[in-house]
């Protein structure tokens, strides 16, 4: 067999990639590792805040005071970056006049005094930083956008924290540099986040005073395209939404998933930023993602049932309740296909949905309905194993075929229960079948589940009494047999719930139900339907 060739470009590449990532490792983990340099006295003074301690520390020798200050602790930090993170402006003073090139210096976690002091809020300290190169351009740039390991400026930091007084301190200094600083360098941070992106999660007046320093932020997005308002509306902060959508614009600008802020308020189940989105920006309901989805769409695939509901009441949105997918589905397809059975029926319970669109693959929304019962079967017992007659029948003797289990009133309990089973089931399918029939637009499809559950829940439109009657006095019968067993009394209140249990049945409050159709005459539905959900299921 050939060997392969050293140094082959297969190899190299590979090679390549291992050592780039070797030295990301190095970069971002290793150093973090270093061996404390930092003399003790030095360390003790620059933590408390003792001057005098410093200066005997540090003594009037020129090179020993810089041999001293070069000295780190393990995370790489110099005493200038402790003293900064602290606050001790006397302290940074010092420092800075004795060495003053370790304001450019990075801990293991590439911080600078400048980050440290930003992100610990001193804002007096952020000014004299600033101050001391303020007369070289180059190195007040190079300051001011250095990032940490975490890729965040000083602003990102300040911002992140809620330092206003040092934002405000960093944006005036900007602000004289003009030109001279790389904005975009300036004000990024952490997968190409801006300040800005921090600022909405921080406060609405943050926000205020970002947007009027550098308005051009608000389209900004990040790595993944999210701009300031993706954030401000999945965080659900009203205020900062109103605050960006002063510029409307805004609302339509998606971000790498072709997602635009109505979409992301729909996803998170912002029912109240959704209203709003869509009364400055009517036509967001025509605004779609990557896959052809549009808000309606995106809120029932994760459940949002107070989004639907607000979106099916609107008598403008139409178009979104019959709107395809790239994969042909409407949102009555999505919410019969992931099993949101109150959100199926809502919609259904809307005269303005098309029951007969198909998707991609042929299929309405009662196939869609049909081929997902098929697949739940695989997660539930089959026909088979239901009427398949719990201990098995007597083998052999005059009693053959009998089940073995007969004589228990814990059988005949399992065999009327089965059998009330599948009469739910059949009314589910009756109630289904109903509501599924396209017929003309004038029909209220509600009435249509009403009225065949309102004939089959009271006992005189049905058999149901009746069979329920026999069934209990069968059951009756069972137990009035045990009373001679050891424990009468665990029979007697088996007897009391059997016969509370029918009366409740029996008298279910349910309305009488005149001749006629239910569209063609008006009748009192109240009581009709008790699923806990009455705005769902009741007739307006």
């Amino acid at each position: 067999m050939a060997r392969p060739q050293r140094g082959g470009r297969g190899v190299r590449t590979a090679h390549l990639q291992l050592s780039l990532s070797n030295l990301r490792l190095v970069s971002t983990c290793a150093v973090r590792n270093t061996s404390h340099t930092m003399k003790h006295e030095l360390l003790q003074a620059v933590t408390t805040r003792n001057n005098d301690l410093l200066e005997e520390v540090l003594g009037s020798n020129r090179i020993v005071m810089e041999a001293l200050l070069k000295g780190i602790t393990a995370e790489g930090n110099s005493a200038l970056h402790i003293a900064a993170s602290h606050g001790f402006l006397e302290l940074v003073e010092m420092i800075c006049h004795m060495n003053g090139s370790l304001i450019k210096a990075m801990s293991n976690y590439f911080d600078t005094p400048l980050i440290c002091a930003a992100r610990a809020g001193h804002d007096d300290v952020v000014s004299h930083l600033i101050s001391l190169v303020s007369t070289e351009n180059k190195l007040d740039e190079a300051l001011l956008r250095a990032s940490n390991a975490d890729g965040a400026t000083a602003m990102h930091e300040a911002v992140s924290n809620g330092h206003f007084t040092v934002l405000k301190t960093l944006v005036l200094t900007e602000a004289s540099l003009g030109a001279t600083v790389n904005a975009r360098a300036y004000y990024s941070g952490p997968d190409g986040k801006t300040a800005l992106h921090a600022a909405v999660l921080v406060s609405e007046d943050m926000t205020k005073s970002m947007r009027l320093w550098q308005p051009m932020l608000t389209r900004r997005g990040d790595d993944f395209g999210n701009t300031a308002l993706h954030y401000a509306i999945s965080d659900g902060r009203i205020g900062v939404v109103n605050l960006l959508l002063e510029d409307s614009t805004l609302a339509y600008l998606p971000n790498c998933d072709g997602l635009f802020p109505v979409h992301i308020a729909a996803i998170v189940g912002h029912a109240h930023i959704v209203d709003q989105l869509f009364k400055l920006c009517p036509n967001c309901d025509e605004l779609l993602d990557n896959k052809g989805r549009n808000a309606l769409h995106c809120a029932i695939e994760h459940g949002r049932m107070k989004v639907v509901r607000n979106i099916c009441k609107t008598p403008s949105f139409t178009k979104m309740i019959n709107t395809r997918d790239k994969q042909g589905n409407t949102p009555l397809h999505l919410a019969i296909k992931h099993g949101f059975k109150s959100m199926a029926v809502l919609i259904m319970l809307d005269i303005r949905v098309s029951l007969n669109i198909m998707n991609n693959e042929g299929l309405t929304p009662l196939d869609v309905a049909i081929y997902e019962c098929d697949q739940c079967t695989s997660h539930a017992a089959s026909i088979a194993a239901v009427f398949t007659v719990p201990g098995g029948y007597i083998a052999e003797g005059e009693n053959v075929g009998v089940p073995v289990l007969s004589k228990m009133p814990e059988f005949m309990s399992f065999m009327e229960f089965t059998f009330l089973a599948f009469e739910f089931s059949i009314v589910a399918i009756v109630l289904l079948l109903c509501a599924s029939v396209p017929d003309i637009s004038e029909r209220d499809r509600r009435h249509r589940i009403c009225y065949p559950l309102a004939l089959y829940a009271r006992p005189i439109y049905s058999q149901f009494g009746l069979l329920f009657a026999a069934l209990l006095g069968h059951r009756l019968v069972q137990l009035l047999k045990q009373l001679r067993s050891r424990y009468p009394w665990q029979d007697i209140f088996c007897i009391l719930s059997s016969v509370v249990f029918y009366a409740l049945i029996n008298n279910i409050p349910v309305s009488q139900v005149n001749k006629g159709l239910p569209w063609q005459s008006s009748h009192n539905w109240h009581g009709c339907l008790c699923h806990g959900d009455e705005s769902l299921l009741y007739p307006s």
